[in-house]
């Protein structure tokens, strides 16, 4: 298992739970989105990867693409 994993599909939000069994072997898990997908799927998201009793650290960053840049990313970082 690799030390991290970053999962993008599209259409994955109707098949969460095909990974679940593929991520439990993870320590903990960090959600990144923009605070509009965040408030439209993240939810969904973080319920789902709660049922593995692991920590879920939820990031959001502003939503567009002014949000996408290194200060965003040092921020996250931390």
């Amino acid at each position: 298992m690799p030390l991290s994993s970053i999962i993008l599909q599209s259409g994955g939000l109707s098949q969460l739970n095909l990974y679940l069994p593929m991520l439990a072997n993870y320590s903990q898990f960090v959600v990144l989105s923009d605070s509009r997908i965040r408030q439209l799927y993240g939810s969904t998201v973080i319920a789902a990867l709660k049922q593995l009793k692991r920590p879920v650290i939820e990031l959001s960053v502003p939503k567009g693409e002014r949000s996408k840049n290194l200060r965003q990313a040092v921020r996250c970082w931390k």
